[in-house]
């Protein structure tokens, strides 16, 4: 099993089924440097006491790869940022409106 955190237009359900019909899905946050929802630009900072901004979304659980899950992702017009062809991922720590941790994939 493998964890994404989504933000902007992946909270879409509809989007999410096109990556697998199969999901769980819980809101939750990440904390991070900063986010224009404008141009869509997301920083992450590696030291984690400067991520002091909160980016809410879906913390989503998949069946399936990892690459699996990204080259669905691909295939999903509606996901990907106007005037880039370059993204980013990691590993990012969110947490859940129970208060639950879980290491999730954020792509920025």
């Amino acid at each position: 099993m493998v964890c994404f955190f989504f933000y902007d237009k992946l909270t879409e359900t509809e989007l999410i089924k096109m990556i697998n019909p199969e999901f769980e899905i819980c809101s939750g946050f990440v904390r991070i440097d900063k986010y224009d929802k404008t141009t869509n630009s997301l920083s992450i900072d590696d030291t984690s006491e400067n991520n002091r901004n909160i980016l809410w979304g879906e913390i989503v659980n998949f069946n399936m790869t990892t690459e699996d899950v990204l080259l669905k992702i691909n295939d999903i017009h509606e996901c990907r940022f106007s005037g880039r062809s370059k993204y980013s991922m990691r590993e990012i720590l969110t947490m859940n409106r129970r208060g639950e941790t879980k290491n999730a994939y954020i792509i920025y």
